[in-house]
């Protein structure tokens, strides 16, 4: 069961840097337990090429984390974009938060960048 999210879990932590590291993360874990992907509470999170993180729940593909693009949500309607946005900048920020407790910290020199709204 996950935690509850943490002020910096609530917040955006979106960056290119952050993207590597947690996608280092992610392929590290799915390697080396030969996973299919990376089971992030009811969540199931997918390398897609190296350069794109997708988020699925129950089955349904719920978000897209380009490294270029920043974090989309795929709902058609507007309230449940929303929602799934919010949703998965949270996964992202929790899979920031686990890869500076398993020792793995971004670079520093490299600015943070805003979330892109998809819809």
């Amino acid at each position: 069961m996950l935690s509850h999210p943490t002020d910096k879990e609530k917040k955006n932590c979106f960056s290119e840097t952050n993207f590597e590291t947690v996608y280092q993360y992610l392929d590290n874990k799915i390697t080396t337990q030969e996973l299919i992907f990376y089971a992030h509470g009811n969540y199931e999170i997918y390398l897609i090429r190296e350069n794109e993180i997708k988020i699925k729940y129950r089955g349904w593909s719920m978000a897209i984390i380009s490294k270029e693009r920043g974090i989309f949500a795929l709902a058609k309607s507007k309230s449940d974009n929303e929602k799934q946005l919010k949703k998965a900048n949270e996964i992202f920020c929790q899979l920031v938060v686990e890869t500076e407790t398993n020792g793995l910290k971004p670079n520093a020199s490299h600015q943070q960048t805003t979330c892109y709204h998809g819809g």
